[in-house]
This record gives structure tokens, sequence and C-alpha cells, in this order.
């Protein structure tokens, strides 16, 4: 699978390097040469907190878990899958320390893929990205998160808008972000907060996003 394909089957690289979607939110850094290697690792010494990736049925998916429980929660559809490359890993996180990998299958109907960070074989990082959906659903996703964690912190950065809910060591980022079809793409991402730091999947780099958003409207349109 090529690398763009693998990108919209998971969203992971996408989603680090350009916040929710292309051209709203976080930006990445430009850089003349390839990054160096980052030591960032998760926080696996501490419970995982109150914080977990909500599953339709069954105990949320925490930090520290591993691969089967993935597997076991996000199943996959015989033939109607396109698997991801475990050697996949964004830039800067395959460390000294141990070994990133990724895992993860974009449905057959492209409009729907599921992933996972894994830091020796154990949740770094969950993510799922839902295409096209309707504001509904948008509402749906967060008021379930809202209900089991509480009253998130929200940031809007162009046509993206974003909800944060934190407790150490964990992080829960849901994005939804006006495509050209007259719909939403939503992203729903949980995981360790110095891996989500290292992908500039934060509060503080939304916020950014939205103030260089601001700042180039302003531009456009002075006055």
């Amino acid at each position: 699978m090529n690398r763009a394909a693998r990108a919209m089957l998971f969203g992971l690289v996408l989603i680090a390097l350009s916040g929710c979607g292309k051209g709203s939110g976080p930006q990445p850094e430009a850089t003349a040469a390839a990054e160096p290697e980052v030591k960032v690792w998760p926080d696996f010494n501490s419970p995982p907190g109150m914080l977990g990736f909500l599953l339709d049925g069954g105990e949320p998916v925490k930090i520290g878990e591993d691969i089967d429980r993935f597997r076991t929660a996000f199943p996959r559809e015989a033939n109607k899958v396109r698997s991801m490359d475990p050697s996949d890993v964004p830039g800067g996180l395959p460390t000294a320390t141990g070994k990133y990998s990724v895992w993860g299958w974009q449905y057959g109907d492209v409009r729907r893929g599921v992933g996972a960070l894994l830091a020796d074989n154990r949740v770094a990082l969950v993510m799922r990205q839902l295409d096209n959906v309707q504001p509904k659903d948008v509402e749906d996703e967060v008021a379930r998160y809202q209900k089991a964690f509480g009253t998130p912190r929200t940031v809007q950065a162009g046509e993206a808008r974003y909800w944060f809910w934190e407790a150490p060591p964990g992080r829960i980022m849901i994005c939804a972000l006006q495509n050209g079809q007259n719909a939403t793409n939503l992203t729903t991402a949980y995981g360790d907060s110095r891996v989500m730091n290292h992908l500039k999947m934060s509060p503080e780099k939304a916020a950014e996003g939205a103030t260089q958003d601001r700042l180039s409207r302003e531009v456009v349109n002075p006055g």
C-alpha cells in the first residue's frame, strides 16, 4: 500500500503533522532535513487514570494495554479491510528506550478506519477516523465522552473544532473538520499525553492553529 493510502487508513501521520485536517489547526514546522530522533516514551509506570477510549460495549481501551486488547476491541472484517504497515511510525518517535509500531486498518467503505500507536506492543495511542459524518454524529460522540469524563476544553481553529479531556497520564482529543462535501470528518484519539504532545495533538497546538487562522484572515481582510 502506498503512503497516501496508509495516511488515509489511519490518519495518524496526517493529524500529527497538520492537526485535524489539511489547512486547519496546528501546522508543521518547516525543516530542511529529516527530524532527529526524539526520546519520548509513554508513562507506563503510572496507572492509566480515569480516561480511556470508549467502545460501544465493554470496558474502555486504556494506555499500556497490549496489542491483543486493541485487536479485540476493533476486530477486522475479513476481506473488507486494508491493513497498514506496522513500520509506518510518525517521524522522530523510534527511541533508544524501546520500539514503536503502528497497527490498524481502514474498512472496505474507506470512510472509517482505526489504528493504534504501540510502544513495545503496548497501547500508547488509539485513534478512530470517520469521514462524511453529520452534525448529530459529532454531537453524540462529544456527549458520550462528556458524560463519562466531564466538561472538555474546546478550541475552534478555522474549519476544525477540538474537544480535549486531560487526566494524567492520558488525554482525549476529538476533532471535527468541515470537509468540502457538506459534511464533517470526525477523529477521536486517546493516548499518553507525552506522545500526543510530540504529535502536536494538544490544546496548545490547536490554539496556535486558531491564532494563525485568525491572523491570516486579518491579512486577507484587514480593517
